[in-house]
């Protein structure tokens, strides 16, 4: 290789010079590339991140990037839209469409619900108000007002507003009509990550396996609209795949491999600090084939597991106005 300015070839000093800091830099890059810091401060391979955390740390203006990820809140073109409304037409006509709704009339619950309501059910207050962000045919909001009547420290308090909110117009209208003579649920046709609920806010909001399905230049929509439905103190509780699980399914529409530094980071700048943050080691989804020794011990053992790895995380945000935790000093 020959190093030249203008004018003229460089010095020999000048060369050591600049091949110091070349290699310098290639050693800066490589380490970069090959390491990335986990939420338990672990060091790992990015071998096994999706391209989105590399292009992260390669070029933060890229559209793969976190940072462009988390701000975006693109109107859906027409091409989305009929997409979106195709899927919504064929799934209203499966037996996973019916089957959330046999959930409610008292039928076998989908995998894992029970293990995400014993989990919920320890951040219940009297009075919350409660909003399930993408809620089926409503299930989730229907057993949590249950566990009002059920739970010692909950009986006899006052209960708040339980409020679904789903895209899928099928469930929205049969949740209407099911629960209609129960005052404190209601039920909205709506986008997560634009939906207008007329300046209420919540005091819990939960997304049940909802996030990997939002659509990526829709993410930035869906965290400034948690803010506008919350207030300081607010808690938002996600239940999500893990993105080992989401690369073996990739089947659905707006099916996304969702790394777990993008929701934190996005939920950061929208004012949620990260309260908790654990494996759902309790979903059984008839998977189990460890122990996983390449896997921690406290996750070896993950009775649903999927690419080798536990399928869900549980996480749990609240809302903060005091902006100086989100700030290095």
């Amino acid at each position: 290789m020959r190093f030249q300015r203008r004018g003229g070839s460089l010095s020999s000093g000048e060369c050591i010079k600049v091949l110091f800091f070349v290699t310098l830099l290639v050693s800066i890059t490589v380490v970069i590339d090959r390491v990335a810091i986990t939420n338990s401060c672990d060091i790992i391979s990015t071998s096994t991140i999706p391209t989105v955390a590399k292009t992260t740390l390669n070029n933060p203006n890229d559209e793969q990037s976190m940072e462009w990820i988390v701000h975006q809140c693109q109107a859906r073109t027409n091409q989305d839209m009929a997409h979106l409304k195709k899927e919504i037409s064929d799934y209203e006509k499966s037996s996973k469409f019916q089957a959330k709704i046999n959930e409610v009339k008292g039928g076998s619950i989908t995998e894992g619900r029970e293990n995400m309501l014993d989990f919920i059910k320890e951040y219940l207050d009297p009075g919350m108000n409660i909003l399930d962000l993408g809620a089926a045919a409503g299930i989730m909001l229907q057993k949590i007002h249950r566990a009002y009547d059920e739970i010692d420290r909950l009986k006899g308090t006052n209960k708040g507003k339980f409020v679904g909110v789903e895209l899928t117009t099928g469930w929205v209208k049969f949740a209407q009509d099911y629960f209609k003579n129960i005052k404190e649920i209601e039920f909205y046709e709506g986008d997560a990550t634009d939906i207008d609920l007329k300046g209420q806010t919540f005091d819990f909001i939960m997304m049940n396996d909802v996030a990997e399905h939002i659509q990526k230049t829709r993410y930035g929509c869906l965290f400034s609209t948690l803010k506008k439905l919350t207030h300081p103190g607010s808690l938002v509780y996600f239940h999500t795949p893990t993105p080992m699980a989401q690369l073996e399914d990739s089947e659905q529409y707006f099916e996304n491999v969702l790394p777990n530094h993008l929701v934190i980071s996005g939920m950061a700048m929208a004012g949620f600090e990260l309260m908790v943050f654990q494996h759902d080691l309790g979903a059984n989804c008839g998977t189990m084939k460890g122990p996983y020794g390449s896997l921690p011990r406290p996750i070896r053992n993950a009775p649903c597991v999927v690419n080798e790895f536990p399928k869900y995380y549980h996480a749990i945000f609240m809302r903060s106005d005091e902006d100086q935790i989100f700030e290095l000093s």
